[in-house]
């Protein structure tokens, strides 16, 4: 295996997979990884839902498949939020989780190819009330307004990798009758919160999660990329790209 300090996360690879959310599920999560592997890819980026509670069985079994590869994630709103965050950033503003493994922080900044790429984890739980906070999930869990003035105050973007997708996108959803209605109001919100950011940083490319449901829309001059949960056939799950073709 290559030693940690040997793996770049942030070099340009040649290939490229963008996974969705795999919600700890590591069977899936290794199949996942082999697929992207034997497709030729050199960096994984995950969408968030990735490890929810980051179980060290988890991380290890991750690390073990991936081999020289670095997996990059930004959070969903199924993820220890405070477990992230008792995590110092190091000098480039990762934060490093295993020998294979950065979270990339909201509002992280990052070159491939040419193009500036954009981090902006994070959903509110439309199924909180079977949840317990600080436990299965956590309030840090959303994207606030704070966020999206800091993030926008940098300037645009290429490529947005993010959890939840922006309102008026033409997003798949299933939850009207299957939530709470105050959930739902505070998902929508959340939704429309994406949309400020991806009108302020402009990217021509967005890829996100958290719906299960691989897709592809266009909407305020960006394509739009869904993927599927673990569990749905690995090509709804994962896409392997050359970043110097991204957009």
């Amino acid at each position: 295996m290559t030693p940690a300090a040997a793996v770049d996360p942030l070099a340009t690879p040649k290939l490229l997979a963008i996974a969705g959310d795999w919600h700890a599920n590591t069977e899936y999560a290794v199949r996942s990884i082999a697929e992207a592997r034997r497709r030729g890819a050199e960096t994984i980026v995950h969408v968030g839902d990735f490890g929810y509670l980051f179980a060290s069985e988890f991380l290890e079994a991750l690390d073990a498949a991936l081999g020289p590869v670095p997996l990059l994630f930004v959070e969903g709103n199924h993820e220890d939020s405070d477990l992230l965050e008792s995590i110092a950033l190091d000098e480039r503003g990762l934060r490093h989780l295993s020998a294979r493994v950065w979270h990339l922080p909201r509002g992280f900044r990052w070159a491939w190819a040419g193009r500036t790429w954009l981090a902006c984890g994070g959903a509110t739980s439309v199924d909180k009330q079977a949840r317990e906070a600080g436990v299965s999930w956590w309030p840090q869990e959303a994207v606030t307004d704070a966020d999206v003035a800091r993030i926008a105050a940098e300037g645009a973007v290429d490529v947005l990798v993010s959890h939840d997708s922006p309102a008026g996108a033409d997003t798949p959803c299933d939850w009207e009758g299957r939530f709470p209605a105050e959930e739902l109001a505070l998902a929508a919100g959340h939704r429309e919160r994406m949309r400020r950011l991806v009108d302020a940083v402009q990217p021509k490319r967005i890829f996100h999660g958290h719906y299960h449901t691989r897709y592809d829309t266009q909407f305020a001059g960006a394509h739009i990329t869904g993927l599927d949960r673990d569990g749905a056939p690995l090509e709804q799950n994962l896409l392997v790209i050359d970043p110097a073709r991204v957009i």
